[in-house]
């Protein structure tokens, strides 16, 4: 069972005690997120809302499985190709948009701002030119720490079409 933190509320003239999950922080504690160096980050819809695209299976075994993006997930993949030009000290070297989630390696050099300032503006830029959020509150990310895990990252996410029944981030449409 996790460890909960209680909240009191007052409700008809006494306090009832709520009790909600305690909620692992995603991130490093102590960490420099503005270091030098590369990530792997994904970030999702709100509510996993299938949003951004739809999978399609090729016609024949030549095409694999890719995602067609939707109006809302074409915005979103020019503002990830932007990240470049508006961060100078960052580099996007492989994205993909997937129906409910974007996967995006970042590689930051020395002296830039942090991740979280990055997806920050990242998710407001798309927000405000949608002029509603589509964003999952926070978002996952992953140091990567030599070039095995680089390239396997980057190999992930080009495969991460064809393998979309089996992701994590699969959600079925009702």
């Amino acid at each position: 069972m996790p460890p909960y933190r209680h909240n009191r509320v007052w409700l008809g003239g006494a306090y009832l005690l709520n009790e909600f999950p305690k909620r692992k922080h995603p991130r490093l504690r102590n960490y420099d997120y503005s270091q030098s160096g590369a990530y792997f980050i994904t970030i999702c819809t709100e509510n996993r809302q299938s949003i951004l695209g739809t999978i399609t299976v090729g016609r024949d075994d030549l095409i694999p499985p890719m995602c067609v993006l939707s109006p809302v997930g074409e915005l979103v993949e020019r503002y990830i190709q932007s990240i470049t030009d508006v961060y100078q000290t960052a580099f996007v070297p492989g994205y993909v948009v997937m129906p409910n989630h974007v996967h995006i390696l970042l590689v930051l050099e020395r002296g830039g701002p942090s991740v979280m300032m990055i997806v920050r503006g990242f998710k407001r830029q798309v927000t405000k030119a949608l002029g509603r959020p589509i964003w999952q509150d926070s978002f996952y990310e992953h140091t990567i720490r030599d070039e095995a895990s680089y390239r396997k990252h980057l190999q992930y996410m080009e495969n991460n079409p064809v393998r979309w029944a089996e992701d994590d981030y699969y959600c079925q449409s009702l």
